[in-house]
């Protein structure tokens, strides 16, 4: 017993006067084998694990020798000297056979590493919007996932928030008659993800354009808008409206917004908002402009002394709209005759 070295007259052999003495050599033990503990070990990608090496020389002996660990380069898992096993992202999940290697001199052994999925920290929902249409049906998705993104088998929860419409324990939602957005979560323990599901109204039954009695002067913009309702009563205002208006009542761009044209009058459902094949209407008055010319007749007229003759007179805009309304002021030169204040 004792450590590696040469030992002097260790052992002693004696008969009557006479002895003698033999040196002892001693040489260190070698490993001869390594017994890795655990062998084979299930461990998760978010979580350490302790692997023990015990080192044997060719005697069976357990002997105090240093241990080298060391993992695949390519595996994405790290251990360190004292045998501790981390797993990051990279590393793949399933069966890993030798992943720790140990080796001490010659002597080398290996064990074996399932690699699951961690503790769920996310839900990962499958759209963050999805559309559907009244009292259609359509199953959400939901994932729950570790901090690697790896699936993890979790029990999902899900909840429904808002009227008028159902979500089973699976996570299918079902719409009823009422159109909107509604959120859905599907959840693990305090995590949640969460999806905005958009039920579409139906098909237009009316349509109504405001203001339904516009007035503008000519060359005037106003903007329309359309709000239609479906056979449920869900009201909304569509953006796919096919507006419309009468040729000489203006101009209208693909969002309602109009523009008076050069002629004045009363254009009775002039402007037309089609949604769903049904149409709605508005009637745009348009006003004669700022006065821009006078004009009187006749110009150039032929008449006896003391002749009466009655003169007309209009006030125009500049596109010749007659502004209603405009009262004239008449004077003749004193010296050729007199005129009243009807234009005689």
């Amino acid at each position: 017993r004792g450590d590696a070295g040469l030992y002097g007259q260790t052992v002693r052999a004696a008969y009557g006067d006479s002895e003698v003495f033999a040196d002892i050599h001693i040489t260190a033990a070698q490993p001869t084998r390594i017994a890795i503990s655990p062998q084979a070990v299930t461990a998760r990608v978010d979580e350490a694990t302790r692997f023990s090496a015990t080192i044997y020389d060719e005697f069976g002996g357990i002997i105090d020798a240093p241990v080298a660990w060391s993992v695949d380069p390519d595996s994405g898992a790290a251990i360190d000297r004292d045998g501790n096993l981390t797993l990051g992202c990279a590393v793949t999940l399933g069966a890993h056979a030798g992943l720790v290697q140990a080796r001490a001199g010659e002597a080398g052994a290996s064990a074996d590493v399932q690699v699951t999925a961690g503790a769920t920290t996310f839900v990962a929902m499958g759209a963050p919007t999805v559309s559907v249409e009244l009292l259609g049906q359509v199953t959400l998705v939901a994932t729950p996932q570790d901090l690697c993104g790896n699936t993890v088998s979790s029990n999902l929860t899900w909840t429904l928030q808002g009227a008028g419409a159902t979500l089973s324990p699976n996570g299918v939602f079902t719409a009823g008659t009422v159109a909107g957005q509604f959120v859905v979560q599907a959840s693990v323990g305090e995590l949640l993800g969460q999806t905005l599901v958009e039920v579409a109204p139906g098909e237009a039954r009316s349509v109504v354009v405001t203001p339904a009695d516009a007035d503008l002067v000519v060359g005037e913009s106003l903007a329309f808008s359309v709000e239609a309702t479906d056979r449920y009563d869900n009201t909304w205002f569509p953006d796919d409206a096919a507006w419309d208006v009468r040729a000489e009542a203006g101009f209208i761009d693909d969002d309602g917004n109009y523009t008076a044209g050069e002629r004045a009058g009363r254009y009775v459902q002039g402007v037309t908002a089609t949604v769903d094949g049904r149409r709605g209407t508005a009637t745009v008055n348009v006003a004669a402009g700022d006065p821009a010319e006078v004009l009187i007749a006749p110009e150039t007229p032929s008449v006896f002394a003391g002749q009466q003759l009655r003169f007309d007179g209009a006030v125009t805009d500049r596109f010749g709209n007659a502004i209603e309304g405009a009262a004239l002021t008449w004077s003749c030169l004193p010296d050729l005759g007199t005129c009243d204040d009807d234009g005689q």
